[in-house]
């Protein structure tokens, strides 16, 4: 019988534990970026996007499959959450950079597999309380998040190195998942992926049917990308900008995360914040930005980056909810688009960036936030004036 109320029970717990490992990898490969280039060279910089090209593939390939068991969830999430610990180790042996390379991959293609798998297994198991259940397993998400980079300054400052600091918990952390998943009851049940919920903008979606759907898959890519602009690259500001210590600017980054969480914890409560238009949480993620960018001190650079994560959490569920309101007969159509729409972004955004700043430097880099802020008040705007009345 699929748990519904009460306390979560090992599988519950197990999903859980998978959102824990990908908020801290994710984040941590952030953090560590520099001392990937340092030691890899040019090829580090196409670290961040591998997990956007396997969310891609993945992506395509799950539009042609059918629902599958909550068995198949837990086989599939065990195998994912071992690969990952693997590959993770992998990618941390950069003395062989081929391996290292290799680890990379798996840890992407194995993220990829666990974004689209766990909220569908979540869903089966927790059908009466899913939206609750999946919001939790986001929050400790964001707190990894926030943790993983600092655990990973403070290993650097202890001399530990960053090997410690990015490897060590994931390891731990999938092997209490695995233990979890195989002491878990056999709950079987069909899977219908839910339309990601959104209070912001929900107005939104009783008009946008009538609109064609690229406006709002559009917003959706680029607020991805400029969330992963702060999330890959502010730690590459920190050191080469304001001249932190390595420790330091990997820590730093955590700014980001608690922004991204205080933003997401609140909205639950704080209706101002959850009704907020789409221009005024752009205008909050410009004004860290500027803070950030034309004051580059430690104290001001940190806070700026802790307002943009501000800005930029209520992005994501916007976008999303604009974006399933354009299917409103087809929940896959919609789901399926904004899984593409994320790997296009986590594809795109470290690529943008890591190109501009090949060929000039992180600060003209981050220009591209800024711009990339303008063409989606450009876009919004466009998409706002055909859903007026009389058009």
């Amino acid at each position: 019988m699929a748990e519904t109320t009460g306390r979560p029970d090992r599988f519950t717990r197990a999903c859980f534990g998978t959102y824990i490992l990908l908020g801290w990898i994710l984040s941590g490969i952030g953090a560590v970026l520099p001392q990937l280039r340092d030691e890899l060279g040019g090829s580090a910089g196409f670290y961040p996007s591998l997990p956007g090209a396997a969310l891609l593939i993945i992506g395509l390939i799950a539009m042609r499959r059918g629902s599958a068991s909550t068995r198949t969830h837990r086989s599939e999430a065990a195998r994912a959450t071992a690969a990952t610990a693997v590959g993770v180790v992998a990618l941390a042996i950069t003395e062989i950079p081929l391996l290292s390379a290799a680890g990379m991959v798996v840890v992407a293609a194995m993220a990829a597999v666990s974004i689209r798998l766990m909220p569908a297994a979540l869903t089966s198991h927790r059908p009466n309380d899913a939206d609750v259940v999946i919001t939790r397993a986001n929050a400790w998400s964001s707190l990894a998040s926030i943790v993983a980079p600092l655990a990973i300054g403070g290993a650097i400052e202890a001399n530990l190195g960053w090997r410690v600091g990015l490897v060590a918990a994931p390891v731990v952390v999938a092997v209490v998942v695995l233990v979890l998943l195989r002491s878990a009851g056999s709950d079987v049940g069909a899977v219908q992926m839910p339309a990601p919920s959104t209070r912001a903008d929900a107005a939104d979606a009783t008009v946008a049917p009538r609109l064609p759907w690229i406006d709002a898959w559009a917003i959706l890519a680029l607020s991805i990308t400029v969330e992963f602009a702060f999330v890959y690259f502010a730690s590459t500001f920190l050191r080469e900008e304001v001249g932190m210590s390595n420790g330091t600017a990997a820590a730093g980054t955590a700014a980001f995360a608690v922004g991204m969480a205080t933003s997401r914890f609140l909205a639950g409560s704080v209706r101002a914040l959850r009704s907020a238009s789409l221009h005024t949480h752009l205008a909050v993620t410009g004004a860290g930005f500027v803070m950030m960018w034309v004051v580059p001190r430690p104290a001001t650079a940190v806070v700026g980056i802790a307002i943009a994560g501000f800005g930029t959490a209520l992005l994501y569920p916007i976008g999303i909810g604009r974006l399933m309101g354009r299917f409103p007969h087809s929940v896959e159509q919609g789901a399926t688009r904004g899984a593409l729409a994320s790997g296009a972004a986590l594809l795109g955004s470290p690529a943008l960036l890591g190109a501009l700043r090949a060929i000039s430097n992180v600060r003209v880099a981050y220009l591209s936030v800024p711009v990339l802020i303008l063409v989606i008040v450009a876009i919004n705007r466009r998409s706002e004036a055909l859903a007026a009345p009389g058009r």
